[in-house]
Order: C-alpha cells, then structure tokens, then sequence
C-alpha cells in the first residue's frame, strides 16, 4: 500500500511526479510482462477489448512531455518510466503480441487513436524514438479509424487530430477537409464566455476542458500558418481557453474539490484539463498567477490521490470519482478509459524552474474568498 501524499512533506513537484508514477507504473509494468488484460479491474463485458488502446491514449496524453522529458535525466527517481513507455508502445502496436490495441473496429477506437495521437503531437521526440516497425504499425492503426464518421460532437476533434498527427510526421495523404471542418464546427457552436456546446445542443458538463479546448488549441497551431483565417480563430480560442482555465481554477473550492457534474466524471482530475494544458502553454489569464493555479491543482490531486478506492489492490484506477463507485461510469467508460485522470499531469512538462513551479503556493481564489479577502470580482468576456 502507496503512503498518503501530503503537502508539506515534500516539494508540490515532487507530489506531482510521484503521483504521475503512481497512476502509470502499474500499466506500464502490466502490459510489458504481457497481462495487461487479466490485471486491470472489471469492465463492461463489450469493452474490455478497448482497454490498451484506451488507457494509453490517456495516459500518455497527458504524461508523453514529462515521460519524453525523462530521457535527459537518467538520474530521475522515475527515469524508468521512459523506457517503460517506449516498450509498452511497442506491445500494444504488435497486433499479434499478448496485449493488442484494437484499432480497427468501428467507434470507440477513433476517440483512444485520436488521444494516442495527440500524445505524440505534445511530445513529437517520443514517437520519432519508436522503431520503425512499431511506428508503421500505429501509423497503419490509425487509418483504420478514417472508416469511423465521427458522432456531430466533440468527436469531429477526434478525426482532425489523427489527421494532425500525420500532417506532423510528413506523410502526405493527411486530410486537411477534416481539420477545417471540426476548427469551424466549433466556431459555430461557441455560445461565449470560453464554452462551447458539445454538438448541436449545450450540456453542462467538463466536456469543454476534457477535449473542446486543449485539442482545437492544438488544430489551430497546426494550420495557424496556413492561412489568416486560421490565424485569426486561433488567436480567439487560445483568450477563451484562457478564460476556460480561470473558471475551472475558481470552481475549486477552499478543500481542494471540484464539483460532480456531467457525464464522464469518472476521469477526476482530467476534468481540468484546460487548466493544466493552460498552464503547460503559459496561457493562463494575467489575473491567475502560475503558484496559485500550481496550488489549486495540487490540492485537488491530493484528494483524489488519497481517496479510498480510487485504486485497487494493484494499483490500477477503479472506476468511480471517490473510491471504487461504478454507478457513475456511463457504459462506454472501461477500466482504461479512466487514465484520462492523467490529462491533469501535463505541467509536469514544464521545467523546474518555470513560474509554475518556482513561485511559492498561494491560497487560490475560492480559499481567499472564503477567508474574507476583499478579492476583485470576477469578469465573463464576449
């Protein structure tokens, strides 16, 4: 049994680091010895063939910049977990090894091939120290998912996004109509003050930080050079992903909770997302300084660190918000598509000594609030 972490006893990156490696190295271990499968808690009967493909996807989403960046530092307590990574890979590619990624069946597989490619779009290095076997094979996976007409959702940012990974990589049939179409679908649903309507109608929910803005960030960088129009939206969702952040950062209360709303709640900390991609990009609002979103963070990752349940006997996360509750994991959510928890960790990417983690903690804005400070108020943009 893994020791609470406790703020105060070590430094909030060391916290970070070592629950980063906590949520990965059972994975990781799991699917280089070949038991991935049989290791990983129950799921629903029909979608446990989704779970590697699933759970790396989300994984690496959010760790692919602090794992590529353990290459440099052999002496990292966690150094391993690069070389871990790169060898999982290479299993969950080999279609005929004891642990395959299931790329070709329609649906599900296009949202976890669209997370995996993200991962390597955040950390290219990773991708390019893959042999070229095992790049071939994800490569030729992906495609697969170009069969699957994306669902009038946030799914369009799924398509785009394999499509973005192959612009990246050079290969030459990437097709532009499926970025252009998600980057102005999602125009015409921004309904203003940073959210977006998740398809046709709006729900209140974490869909907005979960994917909307971090991946149609990301598109826009891509094809920012292209063309002014694109510069031009660009330049919008990065202000919108700004004001994203800020509102995630003042729904964290004094106890370093979030509020249980909408579908997907399963995913904990990847439900501020946009925050932390936020701060990975330097992109938080002016109002919000790097230490206090660092503070906020690291008082929501405790609690779901060292809430009860949230792991099992083996390490691997359960499927629940607080503790093992699968009375609120929708039917699609699988026993790997809980690692979306680590799109939280993306600041670990940042250097050491980045504004992030070099200025002190501070009370974050509901903490002030509550205590009686005479805060400015808050302001929505158009």
């Amino acid at each position: 049994m893994n020791p609470q972490l406790r703020s105060g006893d070590m430094s909030d990156r060391c916290i970070w680091e070592e629950a980063a490696a906590r949520v990965a190295r059972p994975l990781l271990r799991a699917t280089v010895e070949g038991g991935l499968r049989d290791a990983m808690p129950a799921s629903p009967a029909d979608r446990r063939r989704f779970m590697e493909l699933a759970a790396f996807g989300r994984l690496l989403g959010g760790l692919s910049p602090w794992v590529d960046g353990l290459a440099d530092e052999p002496q990292h307590p966690h150094h391993e977990l690069h070389r871990l990574t790169l060898e999982s890979i290479r299993v969950i590619a080999d279609p005929n090894g004891p642990s395959p990624a299931d790329f070709a069946s329609p649906w599900q597989p296009l949202v976890d091939a669209a997370l995996l490619a993200m991962a390597f779009r955040r950390a290219p290095r990773l991708f390019k120290s893959l042999d070229a076997q095992t790049q071939s094979r994800l490569i030729a996976g992906m495609r697969k998912t170009r069969s699957t007409r994306p669902v009038f959702s946030n799914w369009l940012l799924f398509s785009a996004t394999v499509e973005a990974f192959f612009r990246d990589i050079g290969e030459k049939d990437f097709d532009l109509m499926r970025i252009d179409y998600a980057i102005r679908q999602h125009e015409a649903w921004y309904v203003g003050d940073g959210m977006y309507k998740d398809g046709p109608h709006f729900a209140f929910d974490y869909y907005n930080s979960f994917i909307i803005h971090p991946m149609l960030c990301e598109l826009l960088d891509c094809v920012a050079g292209d063309d002014a129009f694109y510069a031009k939206l660009r330049d919008q969702a990065w202000l919108r992903l700004s004001r994203h952040a800020s509102v995630l950062e003042r729904l964290i209360s004094p106890e370093g909770t979030i509020p249980i709303i909408g579908r997907s709640i399963t995913y904990r900390f990847g439900a501020l997302h946009a925050l932390s991609f936020a701060a990975w990009k330097s992109r938080l609002d002016a109002t919000l300084p790097p230490g206090q979103a660092r503070s906020a963070l690291t008082a929501v990752l405790l609690r779901f660190m060292n809430a009860p349940g949230n792991f099992d006997g083996s390490g691997f996360l359960t499927r629940g918000f607080a503790g093992d509750q699968p009375d609120l994991a929708e039917p699609y959510i699988c026993a790997g598509s809980v690692y979306l928890f680590a799109f939280g960790f993306l600041p670990l990417g940042l250097a050491t000594n980045d504004p992030f983690w070099s200025e002190p903690q501070q009370p974050w804005t509901s903490q002030r609030a509550y205590a009686g400070e005479n805060i400015a108020r808050d302001k929505s943009m158009h």
